[in-house]
């Protein structure tokens, strides 16, 4: 089986950005409440993290209602080696708040799928990609070092 793109594909991809499809859904994206698509989303202005009391989990409410934000994504399904990775319940961590296993893009994980910045997509919508990347990194980069911080303050108690 050919890894090629067949041909038909191309066609399609191409119809979608000359359409205007890909702005369409760029702008609708844009006008959705604010914090609603995670392009468009701040971390710590839009939603923050909290430990779940139950589970000591990692969870993320929305400031606006303090209710568990849910974010939209926007992207292609494609092969695993071509996108970043989440799982059935997105990119949460395997393990405890003291001790996360964060899911990156080299994790073994059940129930794959996997996103990429769609095929030909313009300007926009790779920036909306872009955009939405970056977020999910400032969510990692901000928990992992609040975990160092933590263990820093725990071994100087000590």
């Amino acid at each position: 089986m050919s890894s090629l793109t067949p041909l038909h594909a191309i066609d399609t991809y191409t119809h979608r950005a000359e359409s205007g499809l890909y702005d369409a859904v760029v702008d609708q994206m844009i006008d959705l409440p604010r914090g609603t698509a995670l392009a468009l989303s701040t971390y710590e202005e839009d939603f923050h993290r909290v430990i779940a009391p139950k589970t000591s989990n990692f969870m993320y409410r929305s400031r606006a209602a303090e209710v568990e934000h849910e974010g939209i994504l926007i992207g292609q399904l494609c092969r695993g080696t071509l996108g970043s990775k989440f799982n059935a319940k997105g990119n949460f961590f395997a393990g405890t708040a003291n001790e996360p296993a964060y899911i990156d893009d080299k994790s073994r994980i059940k129930f794959l799928f996997t996103l990429c910045q769609p095929t030909q997509a313009t300007h926009r919508m790779a920036t909306l990609w872009d955009n939405q990347i970056a977020t999910l990194g400032e969510v990692i980069d901000s928990d992992k070092e609040e975990l160092e911080r933590a263990k820093k303050q725990k071994d100087t108690t000590f």
